[in-house]
């Protein structure tokens, strides 16, 4: 079965993924010390789009930005174009194109290019061409990003890739071999007879149960699925004109394991036995300052939603542990400000809990209300989502999940209604509207009045 035909049949879920969002991009490249065009005004392209979910709120987010994306499966781009019309969103082409076509088309230059969940997932050629792709687009001072599997971490991917395909019945139907491949994984899990084995086995059998169904057929049941040392990556990027950047998370790599950047990040990678990468990469005539510094959080915010449990401040899969009471007392401050970020006022500090992963740094704030407006407004892209029942982006480009009160009020945040008035309009009690209204600014889902607010 065709690339095309088999996201046809299945669908694939379209989320933001916050950390291909252009302002980033150009937040990696300034603290590296590059001069990237600036996000608000950019050409930006993804490869692969999807439905639009993480496409289209970008172009509402920068509306004086131009967006393309194209994806080989037409029912991905008539329901991305679908998305971009009930929202009102008209910076963005959405367009149903082969990788292999686009290498040569005359689309012109682009200042940051996206490619999530491409790399690994496709053929040899295509790999090939994806890159042909970004050397060919990338404007001088642009970065790409794309994510990928890395060894060594990868390994236990691709052992339970093998082992779901080895038996797999593909005539089945999509729900069919979900069941199959889950009880393949499980069965040996439960009768491996060597623990190492049967450890890593099982470590992989929950990690398949829990993803959806969707994710499972085009992640681990694709006919391709590659896994390579990042020293590979780099080499494929070296070999056109580009170069390794950053990893889109910027985390820390130590300083004293060898010279050359990409040897240090593969040896990390060892270390952390890493299976996955978000990498930034850039064209070779761009010279990155590394280490980062201090100095060049000048101006700049931050933000976090970490906990503190005893000595740990912990977000997402990053932990600090930290004896320091100004550490904790700064997280605190962060964490009560959250979703908006604070200006950097201890540069040093900030820059030693950024590079343990457990804050943000921004250039322009989001234009998040904290509290609700008197008439509270919400992305049109988040409304028409929460409409359809899926995950929405929220104003730092999160995926965020709502519950039944927030799923029937969002829809109807178009900045025209009081609460009052709201309350009568989705047939819902004040109070209720009013403890709906805090969620949603808690989530970053209500804009701003106006620009003063910020």
């Amino acid at each position: 079965m065709s690339h095309a035909a088999r996201y046809d049949r299945v669908n694939y879920p379209s989320y933001p993924y916050r950390m291909t969002r252009p302002d980033r991009l150009e937040l990696v490249g300034r603290l590296l010390g590059l001069d990237p065009p600036p996000a608000a005004t950019a050409r930006v392209l993804e490869v692969g789009c999807a439905g639009g979910g993480n496409l289209i709120p970008m172009a509402e987010r920068f509306p004086g930005a131009r967006f393309i994306g194209f994806d080989l499966a037409p029912t991905q781009i008539a329901r991305a174009q679908e998305l971009a019309r009930a929202a009102g969103v008209t910076n963005v082409e959405l367009q149903v194109r082969d990788i292999m076509d686009v290498v040569s088309a005359p689309l012109g230059e682009f200042d940051y290019i996206i490619a999530q969940g491409m790399w690994s997932w496709v053929p040899e050629t295509v790999r090939l061409g994806l890159v042909k792709l970004f050397a060919r687009h990338l404007a001088p001072r642009g970065i790409v990003f794309f994510s990928h599997n890395v060894k060594p971490g990868a390994q236990g991917r691709r052992l339970a890739h093998e082992l779901m395909r080895q038996h797999l019945d593909t005539s089945m139907s999509p729900d069919d071999q979900v069941a199959q491949a889950r009880g393949l994984l499980g069965f040996v899990a439960a009768h491996a007879t060597e623990e190492p084995y049967r450890e890593a086995v099982a470590a992989q059998s929950s990690i398949v149960n829990r993803l959806l169904p969707e994710v499972l057929m085009h992640d681990y049941l694709n006919d391709d699925f590659h896994v390579s040392w990042f020293h590979e990556a780099a080499a494929d990027l070296a070999a056109h004109g580009l170069v390794y950047l950053s990893d889109a998370s910027v985390w820390r790599t130590p300083n004293d394991i060898g010279d050359d950047v990409v040897e240090r990040e593969s040896l990390e990678d060892c270390r952390r036995n890493r299976p996955f990468r978000n990498t930034l990469a850039c064209r070779a005539e761009q010279r990155p300052r590394r280490p980062l510094t201090a100095d060049r959080l000048a101006g700049l915010r931050v933000a976090t939603s970490a906990e503190i449990q005893g000595p740990a401040i912990r977000v997402g899969g990053a932990i600090l542990v930290s004896q320091d009471p100004e550490d904790h007392a700064l997280v605190q401050r962060l964490t009560a400000a959250w979703p908006r970020a604070l200006p950097v006022e201890d540069p040093a500090r900030v820059l030693s809990l950024f590079e343990a992963g457990v804050v943000e740094l921004e250039r322009d704030p989001d234009p998040i209300a904290t509290t609700a407006p008197k008439r509270p407004r919400a992305m049109a892209s988040a409304r028409v989502g929460a409409r359809r029942g899926l995950p929405v982006a929220n104003l730092r480009h999160d995926i965020t999940f709502l519950d039944d009160e927030e799923q029937r009020l969002l829809p109807a945040l178009d900045g025209t209604m009081t609460p009052q008035q709201l309350a009568a309009s989705v047939k819902r009690h004040p109070t209720v509207i009013q403890k709906t209204l805090a969620r949603l600014a808690k989530k970053a889902l209500l804009l701003t009045d106006s620009e003063s607010e910020l």
